[in-house]
C-alpha cells in the first residue's frame, strides 16, 4: 500500500511539473510577443532573427504538446502563433515602405 502511494504522488508531481512547465512556456511567450508589440520599431534585425528562432521552438512545443494544453491553453498558444505573424507581416509592411522612401530620395536626389 505504502509503494503505491508514493508511486502514485510522484505521478501526480510529475504531471502538475509538465503542467507548469507548460504553462510558462506560454507565458513567456506572451510576455515576448507584448514586448515586441510595444517596441515594434525599436528592434534591429538581430532581434528579429532571435524572435524567429524561439517562435519556431515555440511552435514545436506547441505542436508536441497540444494533446496536454487545456482549451484556453491551446487557444491562447494559437494567438500567440497568430500575434507573431502578425508583427512579421507588419514588419515586412514597414521595410517595404522604408525602401520606397529611400529609393524616393534616391531618385529626387539625382533629378536635382
Amino acid at each position: 500500500m505504502g509503494k503505491v502511494f508514493y508511486i502514485i504522488v510522484l505521478v501526480l508531481f510529475f504531471v502538475s511539473l509538465t503542467s507548469c512547465t507548460n504553462d510558462y512556456k506560454i507565458q513567456k511567450m506572451e510576455d515576448k510577443i507584448i514586448e515586441v508589440e510595444k517596441n515594434i520599431n525599436k528592434l534591429k534585425e538581430a532581434d528579429w532573427e532571435q524572435l524567429e528562432i524561439e517562435m519556431n521552438e515555440f511552435e514545436i512545443f506547441v505542436e508536441e504538446n497540444k494533446s496536454d494544453f487545456s482549451s484556453g491553453k491551446r487557444t491562447l498558444a494559437n494567438e500567440l502563433i497568430g500575434r507573431y505573424n502578425k508583427l512579421i507581416i507588419e514588419k515586412k509592411i514597414n521595410d517595404v515602405n522604408s525602401e520606397v522612401k529611400d529609393f524616393k530620395e534616391k531618385i529626387e536626389a539625382l533629378i536635382n
